[in-house]
């Protein structure tokens, strides 16, 4: 079953990499970092996060995939395998905004596998980078990375693993957060 699915993914990433939907690492981030709400007020671009998180974990850029709330079609159509479990290094989408709102996952609770927690910019007031924990549900949808993620070398603890709660992430600047409630960043 595993080697299945690995191959899937596999046939999957090569897939999307044949089709050219992938751009190169080396290209900016296609999204604007800040953005100028209705209101005439600055918020930051939870998409601008995302994409960027992505490619500096994974070393892939992604597609311009549209407004959050069309990446888990606009994925799907590229190849990649959505879930409804959070895994680390995956993208969550969720609809705490009319247009969906993307993030990334950080780590997932060992003792509980719905918990997980997300770097994100755009929340609550959007003026920055953010981290919290979240409970899946059933209604959020998780783009997972076109490999293994046991094989994903994740920043954090140096094991290769991912980052877990309480460590730093270098390569991103993280700070350690706790494992209850949230803090702005």
């Amino acid at each position: 079953m595993i080697r299945v699915r690995k191959l899937a993914v596999t046939l999957a990433a090569l897939a999307w990499l044949a089709t050219g939907a992938m751009v190169n690492a080396q290209e900016a981030n296609p999204y604007d970092a800040w953005y100028v709400d209705g209101a005439g007020l600055s918020r930051s671009n939870c998409t601008f996060w995302a994409w960027q998180r992505w490619l500096d974990v994974h070393g892939v850029a992604l597609p311009r995939w549209g407004n959050a709330g069309e990446w888990p079609g606009n994925a799907s159509a590229a190849g990649f395998v959505l879930s409804d479990r959070p895994q680390p290094g995956s993208i969550v989408v969720t609809w705490e905004s009319p247009l969906g709102h993307v993030a990334f996952v950080e780590a997932v609770d060992p003792d509980d596998p719905t918990r997980f927690q997300i770097s994100e910019y755009g929340y609550d007031a959007g003026i920055g980078l953010h981290e919290r924990w979240l409970t899946a549900d059933g209604n959020l949808q998780f783009i997972l990375p076109p490999t293994d993620a046991s094989s994903v070398s994740f920043p954090g603890d140096g094991t290769g693993g991912p980052p877990q709660p309480g460590l730093a992430d270098k390569k991103s600047g993280l700070p350690a957060s706790g494992r209850e409630g949230h803090s702005t960043l």
